[in-house]
């Protein structure tokens, strides 16, 4: 089938990737904070090792409301699994009855204090041709002039952390603003928040 066939391309993709390239220093301590609660409400699928462990991140330097974090899975012989959540800051103050109440958070003392919650996509996604996206938004991160990097505040990160099969060992590549960016893979990045956060709109509306 198509979107298997895309799926283990990918993931072959995804392997060379980490061969040739190196774990680079995250710009998003926060990331290891959700990721811990997110891991914690996701059932591994089985003791069958992940060969495909790709984790999308929303970034919003405030989060004063829900912002989507993606998990994408994959075991040998199965189906992509896609698990959706929400993170914000705990210290955003949102009022109670407009967070998810099946919501898991660290302590306020700990560092980067945040809040998760699972949320049910309506209707179909296309989490393949979404995978291939998410591998394409990786060119927007590439500098390809010289000069300081330009960096816009405030406007929406997409941020991915691609996992070493069975470790913690990552790859992390972002996208800064891609909305409105003519740069190599802004498009797809701009694509892939934009059907993550049509998810998580429709969930808050369920």
């Amino acid at each position: 089938m198509p979107g298997r066939t895309l799926v283990r391309v990918l993931i072959a993709l995804s392997a060379t990737s980490w061969a040739n390239g190196q774990a680079l220093s995250t710009r998003f301590p926060v990331f290891d904070s959700v990721r811990a609660l997110v891991i914690d409400s996701t059932q591994e699928p089985g003791p069958v090792r992940l060969d495909l462990d790709v984790q999308v991140m929303v970034w919003a330097p405030t989060a004063l409301m829900p912002v989507p974090f993606l998990r994408l899975a994959h075991t040998q012989g199965g189906d992509l699994q896609a698990d959706v959540f929400v993170w914000w800051s705990h210290a955003a103050y949102v009022p109670d009855d407009r967070l998810p109440q099946n919501r898991r958070c660290r302590a306020p003392g700990q560092s980067s204090p945040v809040c998760v919650a699972k949320i049910d996509v309506a209707g179909s996604v296309d989490w393949g041709h979404q995978l291939a996206n998410i591998f394409a938004s990786r060119a927007c991160s590439l500098s390809l002039h010289s000069g300081p990097v330009r960096v816009v505040a405030d406007a929406g990160d997409l941020v991915v952390r691609v996992y070493e099969a069975g470790t913690d060992r990552y790859e992390e590549y972002s996208c800064n603003a891609p909305r409105g960016d003519t740069s190599a893979g802004a498009r797809q990045a701009a694509e892939v928040m934009d059907v993550l956060e049509k998810a998580v709109t429709a969930a808050r509306r369920q």
